[in-house]
């Protein structure tokens, strides 16, 4: 269904999910924080919200309450990841340090904990995949990419009983334990399903360009 605006929607009767409003994650260094995605991935900082650290009631400048736990101090920001979403970011006084492999994956390709965020995937175009490529190279960004095929998404959802595309991935999983860039994009075709590129921000979140 739509809303009076023509925006897509599904929910309940009572009312309408209309998508993502926004992702709300957590920063050890909201500088460095702001510089990555800024500069980086290019997501302009639209808002910034913050709790003043003399503020015994701990009440953000907009005026919202702070949740128990969150400390005088608290930073809440957020920038525009285009087509109306955003992504927030909150840094903590009293932040618990990361937890890898736990509350978050080592990289991209090991496991982390249920109830967890694995990691977060943009959307790009198909045809700036040789852009982003040379953009990561000239930020110093180290990633991996992988031109994931029709016939590799099929051999997972067949619970990998075709030798050659199980074999496939396992020699990916090999290749990206030791640090090497697994595709080109000499290896994107008419097969590709998605073509995806892995890297991790500051604080070793992982994200994917898609």
């Amino acid at each position: 269904m739509d809303d009076s605006n023509g925006v897509a929607a599904t929910g309940t009767r009572d009312f309408a999910v209309q998508g993502v409003s926004h992702l709300a994650l957590v920063c050890s260094d909201m500088a460095a924080t702001v510089d990555f995605y800024t500069e980086v991935l290019g997501m302009p900082l639209v808002m910034t919200l913050g709790a003043p650290v003399d503020d015994p009631d701990g009440y953000l400048k907009s005026g919202e309450v702070l949740e128990p736990g969150m400390a005088p101090g608290t930073q809440h920001f957020f920038f525009d990841m285009g087509n109306g979403d955003q992504l927030a970011f909150f840094w903590f006084p009293n932040g618990k340090s990361a937890a890898p492999g736990v509350a978050q994956p080592d990289n991209a390709s090991q496991t982390s904990a249920d109830g967890s965020m694995h990691h977060l995937a943009f959307r790009v175009p198909s045809d700036k995949l040789s852009a982003v490529w040379a953009h990561l190279e000239a930020h110093k960004v180290p990633f991996y990419f992988i031109a994931h095929s029709v016939s590799e998404i099929s051999s997972y959802r067949t619970d990998n009983q075709l030798p050659f595309d199980q074999e496939k991935v396992y020699e990916r999983r090999r290749r990206i334990k030791d640090g090497v860039t697994v595709d080109t994009l000499r290896d994107v075709t008419e097969d590709t399903y998605l073509a995806s590129f892995y890297f991790e921000d500051p604080d070793g979140i992982s994200l994917e360009l898609a």
